[in-house]
């Protein structure tokens, strides 16, 4: 019992050192305009429900950020419209170029 617990603190103490040594990573609100395409797009109707599609929709372009820098954008993202009103949740990847 006394070897179980001590590992037990090892670890616990090992888990706060380490939560002192990398901070939690933090959202961060980026205003940016999105000059993009639609390079590709595939939907499909749900059969078992009127007037539902879902799809996947791939755009590529630029993004110009409030601070003047420039980036490559590729979005990737799902979408779920229903009788006019549409879902949609997107993941994108920004690169800004090396200064």
């Amino acid at each position: 019992m006394k070897k179980v617990s001590v590992v037990f603190g090892a670890v616990l103490c090992l888990s706060f050192g380490l939560g002192l040594i990398c901070p939690p990573a933090a959202a961060e609100d980026m205003n940016f305009t999105l000059v993009s395409m639609i390079e590709k797009m595939e939907t499909i109707a749900v059969t078992y429900t009127d007037g539902v599609v879902i799809g996947v929709v791939d755009r590529k372009g630029l993004s110009r950020f409030d601070n003047g820098d420039i980036a490559t954008t590729a979005c990737r993202g799902t979408f779920d419209a229903k009788k006019g009103l549409p879902y949609y949740e997107f993941t994108g990847t920004y690169t800004l170029p090396s200064s």
